[in-house]
This record gives C-alpha cells, structure tokens and sequence, in this order.
C-alpha cells in the first residue's frame, strides 16, 4: 500500500517537473521569437540573435557610445560569445564595424574585414587603402560584408575610426538595397531615401534596364541585352551572366520602384555614353 502511495507521489511530481520545464522552454522560446521580431521590424539579417555580452561596459566605452553616429566606423571587439572569440586568430577579434542603427544600449552594423569571405559583387562594399590598424598608419583594402549583420553591446566598442561622408553613405545604401533586393528580403540597412543614379540597372517585367536619365519626368533607360565583349565598357556581369547595354533604342517609364533596383553605378563615366544623334 505503501509502495504504491509512493509511486503515486513520485508520478505527481515527474508530471509537475515536466510542466515546469514545459513552461521555461516555451518562455525560452517565447523570448527569442520576440528578439527575432524586434530584428525583423528593422529590416535586420543579424547573424548573433540572442547574443548578451557577459561582459560590463566601461563609463569610457559608455562616453563613446553617447558620440557615435550612424555612418561611423567603430573599432569593436566581435561580438560573439567567449568560446567562438577564441577561435579567431589572434588580431582580428577587434575590427572596423560600420554602423548602420543606433539603438537604446546597442549598435547595429557590419564587420569590415581585409581577408573577407568568398562573396559576389553585389554582397559587399570596398574601402580602397583604409580601415586597417589606424592607430599605426598602416592601411589595406577593407571589404564591408553584407551577408550577417551584428548587434554591438557597448561592452564591446573600442574607438571611433572615422565618420563617413554623406555620399559614401548614402551609396552604401544603395548597394545594400540593391543586395536586399536580388536575395529577395528585407535587411539591416541604413534609414534613408534611397536615391537613383545614372548607370543603375534595374529589372522591370523579367528584363534589364540602364537609367540614363529623367526627363520630363519621366524615366529613360536602356535595354540591357545577354552577350558582350568582356573588354567592352558597356558590359557588365549580374547573377554571373555577361550583358551589355543596347543604345539602339530608348525604353520610357513614367516611374522606378527602387526595390526593382538590382545593381548599382559606382562612376557611371566608366560605362560607355550612347552615341550623340
């Protein structure tokens, strides 16, 4: 009788166990589906979702917190866990982010890496000769990688490297929207009208158009048609398939949705001027 009360008792308790439990898996899991929805209304590809720093911020690291603006590049220690910063090679565990959102207690950014990953055109933004161990005068080419965004605790911060200017933001903006676009979702990206320029390549009704210019406003562009010279100036490569631009006719639009933008014009000089009627 005895042994059966107990065996009674002992049941009663592995079925309230197994509720408790039941209950801090579902906050768990109710907690990260909060943060990726808190990502999610930015836009945000974050790489390091849940992600808390163990570490205390410094009142210096706090101070350089308060000055750092959107468009600035920020020395910062990776911010991943202590295990995953032991597996990188001495050096880099403390590189240039480049800030893209500002929030409460937090940054949000992308690693800028002189060795980058294996990456298409579209997925990365070059600093030519900058962004390398400034505090020595020592510069390399620096890749910013759009592939994984990062929350930044204010643990991690460093110092400010530099402020970018308004125009190299703005065209940063339009790379990342041009990669938000060809992958097909919404990403970390700067908030700001994103602005058109001559040479941008856009794909309207399954073609490809150049926008040369708007005139009375509206829109004209040229078609962009498969094949070229590799030598040639008007070519250029998207999703790995060499085209060039067709200046024998002109193609009219009476607007651009931006989100049909799919590669952006760096120098538009470097690509071939239709010839003058």
């Amino acid at each position: 009788m005895n042994k059966n009360i107990m065996g009674y008792f002992k049941s009663i308790q592995t079925f309230i166990r197994s509720l408790f439990y039941k209950q801090q898996e579902q906050t768990k899991q109710n907690k990260c589906t909060l943060q990726q929805e808190k990502y999610l209304k930015i836009g945000a590809n974050i790489c390091n979702i849940g992600f808390k720093s163990k570490h205390a911020y410094e009142d210096w690291q706090e101070d350089i917190f308060n000055h750092i603006s959107v468009g600035d590049l920020v020395y910062c220690t990776m911010p991943v866990t202590d295990k995953v910063l032991k597996t990188i090679p001495e050096g880099h565990t403390t590189r240039p982010f480049l800030i893209v959102r500002k929030g409460k207690d937090e940054l949000y950014g992308y690693a800028c890496a002189t060795h980058p990953k294996p990456l298409r055109s579209y997925e990365k933004h070059i600093f030519i000769n900058e962004v390398y161990d400034s505090q020595n005068a020592r510069y390399k080419d620096s890749v910013v990688q759009f592939d994984c965004a990062y929350v930044i605790p204010i643990a991690h911060i460093q110092y400010i490297y530099k402020e970018l200017d308004e125009y190299c933001v703005r065209q940063i903006a339009r790379e990342l929207k041009a990669y938000a676009n060809i992958r097909g979702k919404a990403i970390l990206n700067f908030d700001m009208e994103i602005p058109i320029h001559k040479g941008d390549i856009f794909k309207i009704n399954k073609s490809y158009y150049y926008f040369n210019e708007k005139k009375d406003h509206k829109y004209e562009m040229y078609k962009c048609v498969n094949g070229g010279d590799l030598i040639d100036s008007k070519y250029f490569r998207f999703k790995n398939i060499p085209r060039s631009i067709d200046f024998s006719n002109t193609y009219t639009f009476e607007d651009l949705d931006i989100n049909n933008l799919i590669e952006v014009s760096c120098e538009y000089s470097m690509v071939a001027e239709p010839p003058n009627p």
